[in-house]
């Protein structure tokens, strides 16, 4: 990712930016205020309390499941269809004729997710605070929550571009992928790995949604996360590293895909043109 790429995407997320500011209904799209607001009216329902084991009043467990849902939809589902759209009206193929233009829009999407995701992730949090029954842990541990939201939200937005660029048009595929990504993640806000058989626990902690939900809990209440207990140690630094290989290792194929995926939609022959 050169400097020139970096720049570019900047300047594409500076001008959607005001777009979208200009437009009161993407607003509540881009921002996913709707969750907010049921997460808000779910907490004045149930009264969340911190001596409560069960989901739906747990502070820990209702929080985070929102915060990965909203995670999800923002930086998943969201940026696949910003994909296949910009497929269909032809931006994308535009963008490859460009020097650097895929990885240009990639940094965009980046941008755009954690930008919008700080609004609606931060008032979702500060109900959580306020009506959710969360307790606030001490400042120190505050670095990993917030390390843990931007990690997980970029690994959400990889997740997004890839599966931007390999399903087709049309189609309830994408559906049914944005399915098979919000129940693991929706899952690891519950924290419901903890009550996992050990090998199905282990098999799960090695994808990234477990660590993402627990790092920002552990983060935000200073204690022992949701999803371990028992014999389980929790290690911040692991959380870390299992997002970041995650979120790398999508980032890297995210710009081949796309680069394959225009070409293809081009109907040119596969050339060893760089952008």
């Amino acid at each position: 990712m050169n400097r020139r790429a970096l720049r570019a995407g900047a300047d594409r997320f500076r001008t959607g930016a005001r777009l979208a500011l200009a437009s009161p209904d993407r607003l509540l799209l881009d921002f996913q205020l709707l969750f907010v607001l049921v997460y808000g009216t779910t907490c004045m329902v149930a009264a969340p309390r911190e001596d409560s084991d069960f989901f739906i009043t747990s502070p820990s467990s209702l929080a985070m499941t929102f915060l990965m849902l909203v995670m999800v939809q923002s930086g998943t589902f969201a940026v696949a269809q910003a994909v296949l759209a910009a497929r269909a009206d032809g931006t994308l193929l535009r963008l490859r004729l460009l020097p650097g233009g895929l990885q240009a829009y990639v940094v965009e999407k980046c941008l755009h997710v954690l930008a919008v995701s700080a609004v609606s992730i931060g008032a979702l949090l500060g109900l959580a605070f306020t009506v959710g029954g969360l307790s606030a842990g001490g400042p120190a541990a505050l670095p990993g929550a917030l390390g843990s939201l931007v990690l997980g939200l970029l690994f959400f937005v990889a997740l997004g571009l890839l599966l931007g660029a390999v399903l087709p048009a049309g189609g309830d595929l994408l559906s049914y992928s944005a399915l098979a990504v919000y129940v693991p993640a929706a899952l690891a806000g519950t924290g419901a790995a903890a009550f996992f058989p050990e090998p199905l626990r282990a098999a799960v902690r090695v994808l990234p949604f477990e660590w993402i939900a627990n790092g920002v809990d552990a983060g935000l209440t200073g204690g022992t996360p949701l999803g371990f207990g028992g014999a389980d140690t929790w290690n911040p630094l692991v959380a870390a590293a299992v997002t970041a290989v995650w979120t790398a290792l999508l980032l890297a194929a995210a710009v081949p895909l796309l680069r394959r995926m225009t070409r293809r939609a081009s109907g040119s022959a596969p050339d060893r043109t760089r952008t």
